[in-house]
């Protein structure tokens, strides 16, 4: 497990960004969702498709490295908490698999990180550049477009 963390400027409303499972995905430029549960038919369906959406089950397609065609798919659950959220990932073929958890503190932000990784993926590198690299290339990135000073604890 790792964290990092994310100090702001200011206090900002930071969860309708970071809570939000679509937005939160594109943010990363790592994570697509494609289909969304429906409770209906037991099944992951197009999301216009959808009866009766579960708007915590996702299907997506997983971006392991922008140089190459390295990508996966599989399952994002998500699960609201009062200070936080966590997003849990699994692969179909479970090379991949774990929680990444958003813990929102006043000016701070907290990133858990418990995804275990089965094999070599980002280029080669380690799995925890991979989170480095969304932490400061996407996230980081993103939130100082919304005009927040953002620093790397």
């Amino acid at each position: 497990m790792s964290s990092y963390s994310l100090i702001l400027n200011k206090q900002a409303e930071l969860k309708q960004f970071l809570f939000n499972p679509f937005l939160f995905s594109g943010i990363t430029g790592h994570l697509l969702i494609s289909k969304i549960f429906d409770q209906s038919t037991k099944s992951y369906v197009n999301l216009s498709q959808a009866k009766e959406p579960d708007l915590s089950k996702y299907q997506v397609f997983i971006v392991y490295d922008h140089e190459t065609t390295e990508f996966n798919r599989g399952i994002m659950i998500v699960y609201p908490k009062f200070s936080g959220i966590i997003y849990h990932i699994e692969t179909f073929d479970n090379t991949l698999n774990g929680d990444f958890e958003i813990l929102v503190q006043d000016k701070k932000l907290l990133f858990i990180d418990n995804i275990k990784v089965k094999k070599s993926i980002f280029g080669g590198r380690s799995y925890s550049e991979l989170t480095k690299h969304i932490i400061n290339d996407h996230i980081k990135t993103f939130l100082s477009s919304l005009g927040l000073d953002v620093v790397v604890e």
